[in-house]
């Protein structure tokens, strides 16, 4: 899975990524997902990740986005608002 941020901005840096790192493997843990492999990059992240197929990945990446936006935006980090 892949994401961007809007425009491809290169919004990921600066203690930015480790704090997307944590959250990402918190929310993997939540879901009983397997995080296999991350790369956060400046202006994209890059998930390889296992889901049970009875939750659906659609969810993961919903609970993802939203903690992600929540801690990132609202939190610590305001460049990305």
């Amino acid at each position: 899975m892949v994401f961007c941020p809007k425009y491809r901005r290169q919004v990921l840096v600066n203690g930015a990524d480790r704090r997307l790192k944590q959250i990402i493997a918190k929310v993997a843990e939540e879901t009983d997902s397997v995080l296999l492999k991350t790369e956060v990059m400046p202006d994209h992240v890059q998930l390889l990740i296992d889901v049970d197929p009875q939750l659906g990945i659609h969810r993961v990446v919903k609970a993802m986005k939203g903690d992600l936006l929540g801690c990132l935006v609202v939190g610590k980090f305001t460049v990305l608002a």
